[in-house]
């Protein structure tokens, strides 16, 4: 179950408890998945930022969120080829 689930042997051990109580088996960790939704979370944090400089008057730096977009589709590329 630690190797198949990824988890701790400890974790294992918990889960394993877990599912003879009933509950359901741990779902796999798609890393591609926390990946890209890392990816999408950090250009989404750069359009908040240069919202609230925008709301606060200041000129808004664009550098951040173009980095931050070409990260993303970079993984975007990545991961679809």
């Amino acid at each position: 179950m630690a190797n198949r689930y990824r988890l701790s042997e400890s974790g294992a051990i918990r889960a394993a408890v877990d599912h003879l109580d009933g509950a359901p088996a741990p779902k796999l960790v798609n890393r591609d998945v926390l990946r890209l939704t890392g990816e999408v979370n950090a250009v989404g944090v750069n359009v908040n930022q240069l919202a609230r400089q925008g709301w606060a008057g200041a000129a808004p730096s664009v550098a951040r969120l173009d980095e931050a977009t070409a990260a993303l589709l970079r993984v975007v590329k990545e991961l679809s080829a």
